[in-house]
């Protein structure tokens, strides 16, 4: 599909140039335009969308604190139970004994924030 996109503009020019009966002939201000629209086209489908998605990643790792639940690129599921911006890492409890310190950017996913309000457990009785 990408190769008929580059291709295209010079199929049909060279269709034009045949039906006028004379050979296709290059034309540089031409080529510097499709240029132009290629790499307006690259920078709005590949370019753009990268970065939003960077940032996105970004201000998510900033916003971690103490008591999210989180999965690192390693597939372990832990609550972060301290972090240290000086370092850039986070500590995750993945089991009641068990702490592990990891780098911040090794958090893949952010499973659920602490919610400030925690909801309260009613107990129904029958």
């Amino acid at each position: 599909m990408m190769k008929l996109m580059f291709d295209a503009p010079w199929i049909m020019s060279a269709l034009i140039a045949q039906s006028k009966g004379g050979a296709p002939q290059g034309n540089f201000s031409n080529f510097i335009l499709m240029l132009g629209i290629i790499f307006i086209a690259f920078y709005f489908i590949i370019i753009r969308p990268q970065k939003r998605e960077q940032a996105s990643r970004k201000s998510q790792l900033d916003s971690l604190t103490k008591g999210d639940k989180v999965i690192t690129i390693g597939g372990i599921h832990g609550t972060v139970v301290e972090v240290n911006p000086t370092e850039d890492s986070i500590v995750l409890q993945v089991d009641k004994n068990t702490r592990m310190t990891f780098s911040r950017s090794a958090v893949s996913k952010v499973v659920r924030k602490k919610s400030t309000a925690e909801p309260s457990e009613e107990k129904t009785t029958s």
